[in-house]
């Protein structure tokens, strides 16, 4: 039976085509884990019809298209604005996509929020194995990885929220959450950086100080120089002074799906999330019992022995 979770609670993802196999597993799991959640689901406007053939039956899932926040044409164009500003090279701009939906999750994250929504983005990629509690006492529990740490995620966000935390785990654990004080925390620390124009929609401000803030400390824009979790996850801690929970979970190294007897293994063992990174591990073969368990025990002793913990803390 469904748990009852902080009221208004909304799930969110960005996603492209091709996940539509991890969202089909994902979908059911949150429904069972959470009682009456909304699922907003973003993706390319061409898309929403395969969306909906795959997931429409639920009814409390919606399709939301990418340009009613920011087309991506207008995202590049905002793009090639602040290159030509910063004298930043075509060669230094890769993987624009990367950055894109890294923008359409904050500014639908923040608008949400502010709506008096608190919000959960979970990648499209990730299947929870166990319910994580994402709130606690009105404000966002704080998690955090022992094998995440990529120190110029920080370099960047440094100059978003000023001086970070003197000790914290990385926030990379493939979701964030955030409520509404948490989110006027966060707009008026990007206010800060940036001052939002009335002229600009959210989504077009948010791209902008994402843009900048990468142009302007690495001369470049190329993963990964930008990450929404470590955002979100470093902006709570800051403004909730919570402790960090390590956070158990599975990412890469997979053959195939797991199968349910799979899935139950890993959650006796304390994970509470996996995800297809690529996905065409999904895809692919059913998963082998050796490798898995293989793989369990490699990320089972990395994240519970704590051997990353003291170089992540230092950085």
């Amino acid at each position: 039976m469904a748990n009852q979770m902080q009221a208004g609670t909304e799930f969110f993802c960005v996603s492209l085509p091709n996940n539509v196999l991890t969202l089909k597993k994902s979908v059911p799991i949150i429904n069972d884990f959470y009682a009456f959640p909304k699922i907003s689901i973003i993706c390319p406007d061409t898309a929403i019809y395969v969306f909906n053939e795959t997931l429409g039956h639920h009814q409390n899932v919606t399709f939301i298209p990418e340009s009613d926040l920011i087309s991506p044409q207008s995202f590049r164009d905002l793009l090639r604005k602040y290159a030509a500003e910063l004298g930043v090279q075509e060669q230094e701009i890769k993987h624009v996509n990367w950055y894109y939906q890294q923008a359409l999750k904050i500014s639908f994250a923040l608008q949400a929020a502010v709506d008096r929504r608190s919000v959960v983005m979970l990648d499209a990629d990730t299947i929870l194995l166990k319910k994580i509690e994402f709130f606690s006492k009105g404000r966002s529990s704080l998690y955090g990885s022992l094998s995440e740490y990529h120190d110029p995620y920080f370099q960047t966000i440094k100059n978003l929220l000023g001086p970070l935390p003197k000790d914290f785990l990385a926030f990379t654990v493939q979701f964030f959450s955030c409520t509404e004080s948490e989110a006027i925390f966060l707009k008026e620390s990007l206010q800060v950086y940036m001052p939002k124009d009335p002229a600009m929609t959210n989504a077009t401000w948010i791209s902008s100080i994402l843009i900048k803030s990468v142009m302007e400390s690495h001369h470049a824009f190329k993963p990964a120089f930008f990450s929404e979790q470590e955002l979100f996850g470093l902006s709570n801690k800051i403004f909730g002074q919570g402790e960090q929970k390590r956070m158990t979970h599975l990412r890469y190294g997979f053959e195939g799906p797991l199968d349910n007897l799979q899935m139950r293994f890993l959650r006796l063992l304390g994970f509470k999330h996996l995800t297809y990174e690529p996905l065409e591990q999904f895809s692919g073969d059913r998963q082998s019992w050796r490798l898995l368990i293989k793989h369990a025990a490699r990320e089972f002793y990395r994240q519970r022995s704590g051997r990353y913990l003291k170089k992540a803390m230092k950085k």
